[in-house]
């Protein structure tokens, strides 16, 4: 879902999307801390060299309306986005 790219001094820079919303990504950070829990210590060595980038501009998936909640809402209904869609390009 993010997009990955290589940092400067090698690490592994993740981008978030754009249409993420608060409580997915929570979700997410929670799931990631539990697997944690319970990696091997080579797949955290791995871990170790990630690091969370700038959002990354996208358009959001089609999701059926029970994982609406995924999504980011809009800041005021009828606003309109600074982004067309030429400019989101595919989902992430």
């Amino acid at each position: 879902m993010s997009s990955d790219e290589e940092g400067p001094d090698g690490s592994l820079v993740s981008r978030p999307p754009s249409w993420q919303s608060d409580k997915f990504n929570k979700l997410k950070c929670t799931l990631d801390k539990e697997y944690l829990t319970f990696c091997s210590a080579k797949s955290k060595r791995l871990l170790v060299k990630k690091t969370r980038g700038p959002t990354k501009l996208c358009q959001p998936p089609d999701v059926p309306p029970e994982l609406g909640w995924i999504l980011e809402v809009p800041a005021a209904e009828g606003a309109t986005a600074s982004a067309t869609s030429n400019d989101l390009g595919s989902n992430c």
